[in-house]
């Protein structure tokens, strides 16, 4: 399992070379938590876009105490091996109830680290969660661990992955389904926490969030539904990288859509065809997600909502949960079952395939900017310039940089 867990970490890091070559500091990973690092606690519990970000701030809590050139290379190898690690939980034994033997959990991690789609969601602390939440999914669909220790551990990350971003909202269907199916009083305890997670984040949503309360036209049930097949669908049939090329530019549209809706409707056989199991728990759990990122969608965003790389991390959950559920079926579904999983993992090779190089997010911050941040830092007490430290990074768009006071 060891083994196998770095495998996939060294696919991930694989996957964008640059990350390793031309390392850069990603958005809210710099500005927010590499900058938040240098205050009591790394700002744990601070509020952000109306949720909380305690995975992300913890991490980056531990990598601030190392120089800042470091910093670029150290988020990359440490968001890979993160998410490497969550998608490990599949390779556990108590998920052979859920994913078959061993050979299909090592096919379902392998899948899941190869997600098409992730341009922006691979390799940094920001979007970090997501491949948290996934795990979780899994986690809360497992039955319970026979050792105290592991209990509370699991608990504990329930708890930190319910808390970061809309974790614990997103999970709801999942831990709704354990308790339906379940009398136990830890599998109750399990689920109880993400619940309360959830009301947390609600609440914090409904006070701080910019967007709370707003309609937008773009959350429209037929735009859902459009989202929906063209966007998680249709980036398994494409990539993300041929949404716009085949979908807006022009291309078979035509054969593309039926492609991307013959998909779903396999997923939805194998969900109604497995309603005692998780399927349609973490089926519900992805389009949740996608639900809610569309309904706050800036309104400049919905007419090129195909292009690539706009909105893809919320389209994460819900691939994730159509690997979950296709692996499933292949191996504990009856004969028909697992030919239509047969069916829909050969729609899914393309776009993997075409998306399994992902271009840089970079260009890298240059070193020596970097230095002279870390100069600046080291030289506080007696600076004579500006009363804060700097240094920018990307995306380029826009003043993205840290600023330590």
């Amino acid at each position: 399992m060891v083994l196998i867990t770095l495998g996939y970490a060294a696919v991930m890091l694989a996957r964008r070379p640059a990350g390793l070559l031309d390392p850069t500091i990603w958005a809210e990973d710099g500005r927010l938590f590499l900058a938040g690092s240098f205050e009591p606690l790394g700002n744990v519990f601070q509020v952000y876009a109306g949720q909380l970000w305690t995975l992300q701030r913890l991490i980056a809590l531990v990598l601030g105490q190392f120089p800042p050139q470091f910093w670029p290379v150290m988020l990359y190898v440490g968001s890979c091996l993160g998410a490497a690690l969550a998608m490990s939980v599949v390779l556990s034994e108590r998920a052979a109830g859920l994913l078959g033997s061993f050979g299909f959990r090592v096919l379902a991690g392998a899948a899941l680290v190869l997600l098409p789609g992730v341009w922006e969601v691979q390799g940094n602390l920001a979007n970090l969660h997501w491949w948290g939440t996934v795990a979780a999914m899994v986690l809360l669909a497992m039955p319970a661990p026979g050792r105290i220790v592991v209990r509370v551990a699991e608990v504990g990350l329930l708890a930190v992955v319910g808390l970061t971003g809309l974790g614990g909202l997103l999970l709801v269907p999942v831990a709704l389904w354990r308790v339906l199916t379940e009398r136990s009083r830890y599998l109750w305890l399990r689920s109880g926490v993400v619940v309360g997670a959830a009301a947390i984040n609600l609440a914090l949503a409904m006070r701080y969030s910019t967007r709370a309360g707003r309609t937008d036209p773009a959350g429209s049930l037929p735009a859902v539904a459009d989202f929906v097949v063209k966007r998680v669908s249709g980036t398994f049939v494409v990539g993300e990288r041929g949404l716009a090329r085949f979908w807006v530019d022009g291309g078979p549209v035509a054969l593309l859509t039926a492609m991307a809706v013959v998909l779903l409707a396999i997923i939805a056989v194998l969900v109604l065809t497995d309603l005692r199991g998780p399927s349609w728990a973490w089926l519900a759990t992805g389009l949740a997600c996608v639900v809610l990122a569309m309904a706050s969608a800036l309104p400049a965003e919905w007419p090129v909502i195909l292009t690539p790389y706009i909105s893809g991390r919320y389209t994460l959950l819900g691939m994730a949960a159509m690997v979950l559920i296709v692996v499933r079926g292949l191996a504990l579904g009856s004969r028909p079952r697992r030919w239509l999983a047969v069916a829909a993992v050969l729609l899914m090779i393309p776009g993997t395939l075409v998306d399994a190089y992902l271009k840089p997010l970079g260009p890298g911050v240059p070193r020596a900017d970097l230095l002279e941040f870390e100069r600046c830092l080291a030289s506080a007490p007696e600076y004579a310039g500006d009363p804060f430290c700097f240094v920018r990074i990307q995306p380029s768009a826009g003043d993205w940089k840290i600023v330590v006071w």
